[in-house]
């Protein structure tokens, strides 16, 4: 049943239109639609590391080394931040496709 659920929702990304975006200082990114965001450091990260969306803490992660840490499903509208200015946020929003 996982399984099953997993390649549906790989099958709703529209990688031939996602996105980058970097975060820095007091930055955010909206999302244009409903999807997925994909988050990656280059540099291995020694503190704690918290994302906000919509000014919520969403996730956090823990000595992450470099890579992706997450796929996370957002909403037309949901705003992501960083809560912490001196590490930027990398990411990549992948829409759904027909949304």
């Amino acid at each position: 049943v996982l399984q099953a659920e997993i390649n549906t929702m790989l099958g709703r990304m529209d990688f031939a239109n996602s996105e980058t975006f970097e975060l820095k200082s007091s930055g955010s990114y909206t999302c244009p639609s409903d999807g997925y965001v994909w988050f990656t450091f280059a540099d291995k990260v020694s503190q704690d590391y918290y994302v906000k969306i919509n000014n919520v803490d969403f996730c956090t992660y823990n000595n992450i080394n470099a890579g992706v840490v997450g796929l996370i499903p957002v909403s037309r509208g949901d705003v992501i931040k960083s809560h912490d200015t001196s590490l930027p946020i990398k990411g990549t929003f992948i829409p759904q496709k027909g949304v």
